[in-house]
């Protein structure tokens, strides 16, 4: 073996270390690019100031066990079909609340102190937004929750305010 071929096997043992970097660089580059191409967006959250006042009469359709069903239309923020769940304790009302919003509904869980003068009971707490779908699908918030219901012929008002993000 003469100088020559020690000159050709570092030449080879370039050409194989340049050739290898140019292919870990242009694999590195696609890499790159690709998770460029893949961006996530944020979703710039919005928070609404809602206020709805809803006038709800008895849906038998909607009972579920001890829970009376009310079903009515909201004015305020969205104006829009409400359907409420009432369940009725001694001192306390617990309520799964839906509102149709166009675009999609709101649906929370109320908890209320109870108290009843004649025939009507009256109902003051805190409903919290449980879930939402289309529009809303990403909605959270407390909101106030009061209202009464007629014990004679079960209409309801209901009246809910506060903030909800989404």
């Amino acid at each position: 073996m003469g100088r020559g071929s020690l000159g050709w096997t570092v030449v080879r043992l370039l050409i194989f270390v340049c050739t290898t970097w140019i292919t870990t660089a242009g694999i590195g580059l696609s890499a790159r690019a690709s998770v460029t191409s893949r961006r996530v967006t944020a979703h710039m959250a919005k928070t609404v100031s809602l206020v709805e006042t809803g006038h709800l009469t008895f849906d038998p359709s909607l009972e579920r066990g001890a829970a009376i069903g009310e079903r009515g239309s909201a004015v305020g923020t969205y104006n829009a079909p409400v359907e409420v769940l009432l369940t009725i304790h001694a001192h306390y009302v617990t309520a799964d609340v839906t509102i149709y919003a166009h675009g999609g509904s709101i649906a929370g869980a109320a908890d209320a102190n109870y108290t009843v003068t004649g025939s009507v009971g009256s109902f003051y707490g805190t409903l919290t937004i449980k879930r939402g779908t289309g529009t809303f699908r990403h909605i959270s918030g407390k909101l106030q929750f009061k209202g009464a219901i007629n014990h004679q012929n079960f209409k309801m008002w209901v009246v809910t305010e506060g903030k909800a993000t989404y």
